[in-house]
């Protein structure tokens, strides 16, 4: 996006950077313009940061070669987490916009979506304790490196691109979390002879049951975005209980302060374009999930939240 890589002050709202980089300009060998700067950015396990760091110094350079082609480059202190044997990688967003992350290993491919305002680097710990098979996490638009939603996208339209890019990559088995598994199982019935196997993890079900609280929350949200922008209060108040979305998380410190992180990357750009009730709503109709030929587990847990026990029922 050339018209944004060297806007230093779109940085802190659209993408959550911590401060405003003061973009100065680059020597570059055959005379391209060039800048570079400083962002901070809240610290991940993929930076160098000591625990009592709020936020950590990351270098970005942007160098633009025509008016159509900018590369831009992120990083300095960046560690890459190891994952079985291999390393974790990051595929950039291909012809269907969708990032991912995945590992050098060999072996059955598996697909994994993740649930709303994460990125694929929530399944490191989970990797790690399945080695022999190639993992992918993908990003979904709008998370992580991927593209913004496309507008007017529904469910079936952003499942399709997902089933595409499964299948491009040779994904033979699909695990969806949360929003994910709602968009995991929407991929297997767009495309119903495709997967080997489906898990859903506290799944959603497009049309169906919704938690007030958290329904409420997702309107308070739209409020501190229009008054407020992108910022760290979106984080605050979507982690906060209620809604229990994050209660189970918030027992464990290790496991909650990844999160946080995590979420802390958001964009929340979705909030600007109202595009998510237009996927939570889409009906997931009873006739075209059961043409799925996927053997498929569900999973709810005890402390899961009425919504997703309800929604889990409906699907089995």
């Amino acid at each position: 996006m050339i018209e944004n890589a060297f806007d230093a002050a779109h940085f802190n709202p659209v993408h959550s950077v911590c401060n405003t980089p003061r973009l100065r300009p680059l020597p570059s060998r055959g005379g391209e313009f060039a800048v570079t700067g400083v962002f901070e950015i809240p610290p991940s396990d993929w930076q160098k940061a000591k625990h009592d760091e709020h936020t950590v110094k990351a270098p970005f350079t942007a160098v633009a070669y025509s008016p159509g082609l900018v590369v831009s480059e992120f990083g300095g202190e960046h560690v890459l987490p190891e994952v079985h044997g291999g390393m974790m990688e990051l595929l950039a967003p291909g012809s269907e916009g969708l990032a991912a992350r995945t590992t050098s290993s060999d072996g059955k491919v598996v697909l994994w979506v993740h649930g709303y305002t994460r990125d694929a680097s929530v399944w490191e710990d989970v990797w790690k304790s399945l080695p022999g098979f190639q993992h992918i996490g993908v990003e979904l638009p709008g998370h992580g490196a991927s593209h913004p939603l496309k507008e007017g996208e529904d469910l079936a339209g952003l499942a399709k691109r997902v089933a595409s890019f499964a299948l491009a990559h040779g994904v033979g088995h699909l695990v969806g979390l949360s929003f994910g598994g709602m968009v995991a199982l929407q991929a297997a019935a767009e495309r119903p002879e495709a997967f080997r196997t489906l898990i859903l993890a506290a799944p959603a079900l497009g049309g169906g049951p919704q938690d007030p609280e958290t329904m409420t929350c997702n309107l308070e949200l739209l409020r501190l975005y229009k008054e407020r922008g992108a910022g760290p209060w979106l984080r605050e108040r979507w982690m906060s209980c209620p809604p229990e979305v994050f209660e189970g998380a918030a027992t464990q410190p290790e496991l909650f302060t990844k999160l946080k992180s995590v979420v802390g990357r958001h964009s929340w750009q979705e909030l600007g374009c109202l595009a998510i009730p237009a996927l939570v709503n889409y009906p997931q109709l009873t006739g075209k999930l059961k043409a799925i030929k996927s053997s498929t587990l569900i999973l709810i847990g005890d402390n899961d939240m009425d919504a997703f026990k309800r929604s889990a029922a409906l699907i089995h």
